[in-house]
């Protein structure tokens, strides 16, 4: 009955992994249909200003969080009878820490502006819109520990496809404006929140938990506390660039980056998806061995798209963005390979992070910012949006090297596990691929 088990839940994981990457797909090439709109009608000035305007609403998106998605995720994985209670309580928790945060983005909008005050209102737009988001992520990290990947892999679709549409039909009506591009960006992923309405109706197949609401809560805190400091350090790491590449050298730099982000991201965001899917499945089963696979799989997966990006991105950044986008090549090929240092170390604090350690995953998290910054300011002012792509491959780096040291802490851990691929990892690959090949062939 074991194996027959274990080959059931080694194929739903499978399952899962091909329908969160697949829809993950979807994502980073609709991102790559919408720069181009983004880079056509708003110029390299008006791009870098579009991303100067969202990055201090993340920001404190992030900071308002305070880790309570991944704390829902890890603990309602195991006590689904208590999501609606402790999921109201997260809500208020959170507006609590951003409503604060969002006057004080107001008072420091003609700073991060350099007192350009139309930039400066849509600073002030998109932090007041940052608060609906939180609240779906809080409502996201229930679904992910509840491995309900059919509603999430529906809201990636959504996002991806709905962004896309109304952001080329504004442009070709003429009326695609920075302003009108924050409050896409901010609104759409809103408007899927209906997706996740089986987080507030109760299985019947829930039994009462034996953990006082109280007790759950103070530990759902706890979790989240420790993991906080890292998601906000995930966070301002990928948006203090534009925050501090203006005053370091200009807006058209924060422009190059910009599309240079968005290329780099496509290999990316799929190794992020496939993090979550860790993440939810481990926090459920806390099988380290599947992590692992899952971890080496992910590494040769974001290899293999890194490298096809950039041995064919010469040939369509210019045709596809602009002539004037072509600077951005040496750029993006540095965050390319930023992306495959990166995962090894994502997947090392997931592992941790689903084992009960989110404070190993954080303490990488704020090296990497702290690095990353100090290489903004050794080298942005010289080598703009390259130095930046500098900066990131080292923060990466040392993410990788402290997660290394720290994830020795846990006895079921070894690092070797998750960061040398095998030639069996390469045959499961290979053989899942010409498999899926097949029945699309077939249909």
């Amino acid at each position: 009955m074991a194996p027959a088990e274990t080959t059931g839940s080694a194929w739903r994981l499978r399952r899962t992994l091909i329908l969160t990457t697949a829809a993950s797909a979807v994502g980073p090439l609709a991102g790559l249909a919408t720069a181009p709109i983004l880079a056509h009608s708003l110029g390299v000035t008006g791009r870098g200003q579009f991303s100067a305007a969202l990055a201090p609403g993340l920001i404190v998106a992030s900071l308002a969080s305070f880790g309570l998605p991944d704390a829902l995720t890890y603990h309602l994985a195991r006590r689904r009878s208590q999501t609606l209670q402790t999921l109201g309580r997260s809500v208020l928790l959170t507006t609590a820490i951003a409503l604060p945060l969002i006057a004080l983005v107001a008072v420091l909008a003609p700073v991060l502006s350099q007192g350009d005050e139309a930039l400066g209102r849509l600073i002030i737009i998109a932090a007041a819109l940052c608060l609906p988001g939180v609240y779906l992520g809080l409502v996201r990290g229930v679904a992910v520990g509840q491995q309900m990947w059919r509603a999430i892999t529906a809201e990636k679709l959504v996002v991806g496809i709905g962004r896309l549409i109304l952001l080329a039909t504004l442009a070709l009506l003429g009326h695609l404006t920075a302003l009108v591009a924050v409050l896409v960006s901010c609104l759409v992923p809103v408007a899927t929140a209906g997706l996740y309405w089986r987080v507030f109706v109760p299985g019947r197949d829930q039994e009462p938990s034996s953990v006082p609401e109280e007790g759950l809560f103070r530990s759902l805190v706890a979790f989240g506390a420790r993991a906080w400091a890292g998601s906000v350090a995930v966070m301002v790491l990928s948006k203090i660039n534009p925050v501090l590449l203006t005053p370091l050298a200009s807006v058209e730099q924060v422009g190059l980056l910009a599309v240079a982000i968005t290329i780099a991201d496509v290999p990316y965001i799929f190794t992020t998806s496939v993090r979550d899917v860790l993440f939810g499945v481990g926090s459920a089963t806390a099988d380290v061995e599947r992590l692992a696979q899952v971890g080496r799989l992910t590494l040769l997966l974001s290899l293999l798209g890194s490298a096809a990006v950039g041995a064919t991105l010469p040939f369509w950044i210019g045709p596809l963005f602009g002539d004037s986008f072509t600077a951005a090549i040496p750029t993006t090929l540095i965050l390319l390979a930023s992306q495959v240092f990166s995962v090894p170390g994502l997947m090392l604090g997931a592992a941790a992070a689903s084992l009960g350690r989110p404070g190993l995953r954080s303490s990488a998290q704020a090296l990497a910012l702290v690095v990353n910054v100090a290489g903004l300011l050794a080298f942005a002012g010289h080598f703009g949006a390259l130095g930046a792509a500098f900066a990131s491959v080292l923060d990466t780096t040392a993410v990788l090297l402290l997660s290394s040291v720290m994830v020795r802490r846990i006895p079921q851990v070894r690092v070797r596990d998750f960061v040398l691929v095998r030639g069996a990892d390469v045959r499961f690959l290979w053989s899942h691929l010409w498999d899926a090949a097949g029945r699309f062939r077939r249909r």
